[in-house]
């Protein structure tokens, strides 16, 4: 008993590796065959069957249709999918040795059944039938109690969880549409080898029908009749048809996949929804068109659904866009629903709805009504309302990232920093939530910057005043005996701005305080989680140069001319420069470019997201957001956000302390490097420009179209409010509500009529600007600097401790800390690098763990062979070499 249980361990052991290892290859589980089933004589007596339209006798014919979709699988997964799948296949033939049933089938459907229950006992994923369909004599080892020795397993089950997780949802919109009475809806599950939807969501409502290989639909048909013996609740078994897709081809001269279904008793009129589960990576792509000419022809006539988790090459779609899916829909008469993609457009997860030709829209309209919108974005991260100030150019009705969330404190020196040149200081209260106040003190002035967080309140440094949440003032220690509810503390409160901490950012309102909105807050689209990191970048240039630096894609390929490993990995060089293209897109968030490098599979795609966002991505998961925040007058701070798309690789690598610390560092050095690099160019640029006044664009050349735009949308923007910089506060007698009504500017008119005003291409204002209610005055000429030049009056140097001083003064805060402005943090990690190059055995002692990690990932390169077999030692440029490669792949477009 003892050497069977062992046994059983190893095999468990081996089947968990396998998976797992497989997840890595990026091979979808689907329905591919390793071993020979039995035949149908072999199955238990006193079993109900499903009912079969199909011969379950294996005939060579159907024997080399398994050999087509098993070499599709090898081609697919690449020589280590050809490895892993022979593990699985021995590993979970084991385990089913000694099914009572009889079942040896494909080793991927066995995955996917196991990793179902495997996620169903780790509270994951909601499938009661998955654990139960599994042999009695191994299940235990997925069982309740034992899951926890696998969770190391869970971040390679993340497909299996998305997927079935998203054909639930689409299954239940689709029944809900379904009335008491009516004829039951049907659906049909093609190619999902052991799925438990049938089993799991039966009832009166539906019929469900599945079609697959015979030699799968004969072992499904075994174990589903045992599971409905034993829940005789559950007792409505799916029509299962057995039938090899390839047949679907035109020239087949085979029955279509509907006259087989209507065959079966499929009924035309009646609402129809199909489902597909990595089924059609493994048929070609004249098969593939054919079945979609079968369900085309279906939909005229019947209202149907078609759910999607597959590829969709055999349709033509390379690309993870949705402006790329859904003409290949609507010129069948569909309409796209939902749609979001995984491994640059490998995978996608999208469901259509057919519109019938007699015009019924019932089940249409009520899909959409209860699905998530679909949102056109090209990248993965969006905000709705950037959409909006396209159409209706403004600064001020947006969300602004003016920190991240780990630069607010709840103890100790509270976060200061300026939005269009207003100072705000920003703490948490005694609940953790982030507070933003105006930084002045109400009782005279003094910056509460200065002061300390304590116990959830804001202490003013020069008198102790205290303010909590909404800037209430909550204490006043010359005043004892005063309570929340005085009249002295309810009119001594610190001006509020509406602030929001989401996404791991803090985020300002910068418009009416009573019109914040919090769902135009940026976003990202559900099943596209990512690892991200994070740099701050300082530049004393005005915020438009950094936009416009970060929307020119040619500039890449010539100033930065693969200065960093990734850029030249990608053939961002100068031998690419007359070698790439721009296509102009827009979408309903923005504008941007899809750019494209001969000979390259590089797709970059970046965007102008109104009013201070750029988004750099492309088709592998990898992103980026510019968050170009305009401090004050030429001082500009930028939260760069790169995400990398989550898989086993970076959850590893998230989990260990040392390896994220020198990701992040090695990210932080790379965005340093290129910064600094567009840095000088912008300082010369703003010279010319503003103080000599050069033409921004004299001759537009490649990409300059996104920089024209963005500087039109900027000069609609500055006509409709004015200059968006602050000017100063009203002063005595504020007592205004929070709103904030700002007078309309019109530059030009003004410019004639009013002395007040410069005339010219880079007019400066020569008074102070129109007053809003909530005691602010902006700066009136548009788009320019206002007449104060805040030149740094305060401490340059540290010297609390000496004559006196307590606190330092900085009246430009955030001090610019950051590179490309301060670049001694940037000089430090070179410095760090450069003695690396000269310490062999330092970077082999920091290279083992990066390099374990990497083949335990399978990027098992013949670099990485060579660094480690290598005759002289470990060989550290073979490891920089193989560094570079695997944080490239990641960053691969």
């Amino acid at each position: 008993m003892a050497s069977r249980s062992t046994m059983v361990v190893a095999i468990m052991a081996l089947a968990a590796f396998a998976t797992s290892a497989s997840a890595f290859t990026g091979t979808p589980s689907a329905r591919t065959l390793g071993q020979t089933p039995r035949s149908a004589t072999s199955s238990r007596q006193g079993l109900r069957r499903a009912p079969v339209v199909a011969s379950a006798v294996v005939d060579e014919s159907t024997q080399s249709g398994v050999d087509k979709v098993n070499e599709a699988s090898k081609k697919f997964g690449g020589p280590l999918s050809v490895v892993t799948d022979s593990l699985s296949g021995v590993a979970f033939a084991a385990l089913h040795a000694f099914d009572d049933c009889g079942v040896q089938d494909a080793a991927k459907n066995l995955r996917v059944l196991w990793t179902r229950a495997f996620l169903a006992n780790s509270g994951i994923l909601e499938d009661d039938v998955a654990y139960e369909l599994l042999p009695e004599s191994t299940r235990g080892f997925v069982s309740p109690a034992a899951v926890g020795a696998w969770s190391a397993f869970l971040p390679f089950c993340d497909w299996i969880k998305a997927r079935t997780e998203y054909l639930d949802m689409i299954l239940t919109n689709f029944l809900g549409n379904h009335v008491e009475g009516e004829e039951p809806y049907q659906v049909v599950v093609i190619g999902a080898g052991y799925d438990t939807r049938s089993l799991r969501r039966q009832g009166p409502n539906v019929n469900f029908y599945e079609v697959d290989l015979p030699e799968i639909v004969d072992g499904k048909g075994r174990l589903y009749s045992k599971y409905t013996n034993a829940h005789p609740e559950r007792s409505t078994l799916p029509t299962m048809i057995g039938m090899d897709l390839d047949e679907c081809r035109g020239d087949s001269g085979k029955p279509s996949i509907i006259d087989r279904l209507e065959e079966a008793g499929l009924k035309p009129g009646v609402p129809t929804m199909f489902t597909f589960e990595a089924v059609l990576f493994y048929l070609e792509p004249d098969a593939v068109q054919g079945l979609m000419n079968s369900l085309t022809e279906y939909g005229q006539k019947t209202e149907t659904v078609i759910a999607f988790t597959d590829s969709l090459k055999g349709l033509g779609v390379t690309k993870p866009f949705l402006p790329e899916v859904q003409p290949v829909f609507k010129e069948r008469g569909f309409e796209t629903l939902t749609h979001r993609a995984q491994w640059g457009g490998a995978v996608h997860f999208t469901s259509s709805v057919s519109t019938t030709a007699d015009g019924q829209t019932g089940l249409r309209d009520h899909m959409q009504s209860n699905l998530p919108p679909l949102i056109n974005s090209y990248a993965p991260q969006y905000t709705l309302n950037s959409g909006e100030l396209l159409k209706e150019p403004s600064f001020r009705n947006s969300w602004y990232a003016v920190t991240l969330s780990g630069e607010v404190p709840s103890e100790g020196t509270p976060y200061a920093t300026r939005l269009w040149g207003e100072p705000m200081v920003l703490f948490r209260d005694k609940n953790g939530e982030v507070q933003c106040l105006r930084d002045v003190c109400p009782h005279r002035a003094a910056p509460l910057s200065m002061g300390t967080v304590s116990e959830g309140s804001l202490k003013c440094m020069y008198h102790g005043w205290s303010f909590g949440k909404d800037g209430q003032c909550d204490d006043v220690p010359t005043m004892p005996g005063q309570t929340l509810d005085s009249g002295f503390l309810k009119s001594s409160c610190a001006t509020n701005y509406a602030v929001v901490e989401h996404e791991d950012l803090i985020w300002v309102w910068g418009g009416n305080v009573l019109e914040a909105d919090v769902t135009k807050l940026p976003t990202q689209r559900k099943g596209e989680e990512t690892l991200y990191v994070d740099t701050m970048l300082d530049y004393n240039v005005d915020w438009s140069y950094i936009v416009e630096n970060n929307l020119d894609s040619p500039h890449i390929y010539w100033l930065h001319d693969g200065s960093i490993p990734p850029l030249d990995s990608l053939g961002f060089n100068r031998d690419n420069v007359d070698r790439f293209t721009l296509r102009r897109f827009k979408d309903e968030i923005g504008v941007g470019h899809v750019g494209k490098t001969a000979d390259k599979s590089t797709t970059k795609i970046v965007r102008f997201d109104a009013p201070n966002i750029v988004r750099h991505c492309g088709v592998s998961g990898f992103s980026e957001e510019f968050h170009i925040v305009p401090i004050a007058p030429h001082r500009t701070r930028v939260l760069l956000r790169q995400h990398f798309p989550k898989g086993p690789i970076l959850n590893g690598v998230s989990k260990d302390p040392f390896l994220m610390f020198a990701f992040r560092k090695l990210m932080l050095w790379w965005n340093w490097n290129i910064a600094l690099e567009d840095y000088s160019v912008m300082q010369g640029q703003a010279h010319n420009i503003e103080d000599l006044g050069a033409d921004h664009i004299l001759r537009p050349g490649l990409g300059d179209d996104l920089i024209a735009e963005f500087y039109n949308w900027r000069q609609e923007a500055l006509r409709r409010e004015g200059n968006p910089y602050f000017a100063s506060w009203q002063g005595k007698g504020d007592k205004a509500d929070k709103v904030d009504k700002v007078e309309k500017v019109d530059a030009a008119a003004m410019a004639a009529t009013d002395s007040e005003y410069e005339i010219g291409a880079n007019p400066r204002p020569l008074r102070r600007g129109p007053r809003s209610d909530d005691g602010r005055i902006w700066a009136s000429a548009p788009g320019v600097t206002p007449t104060e030049d805040y030149a740094i009056h305060d401490d340059r140097e540290s010297m609390v401790g000496t004559w006196g001083i307590q606190k330092n003064y900085y009246q430009m805060s955030p001090a610019p800390t950051e590179p490309p402005v301060n670049n001694v943090n940037f000089r430090k990690i070179k410095r760090v690098l450069d003695v690396a190059e000269t310490a062999p055995q330092a970077v082999a002692t920091l290279a083992v763990p990066l390099f374990v990690m990497a083949a335990l990932d399978n990027f098992r390169t013949p670099e990485a062979e060579a660094i480690v077999t290598g005759s002289k030692g470990f060989d550290v440029a073979g490891f920089s070499d193989f560094a570079t490669s695997l944080l490239t792949s990641l960053l691969s477009n």
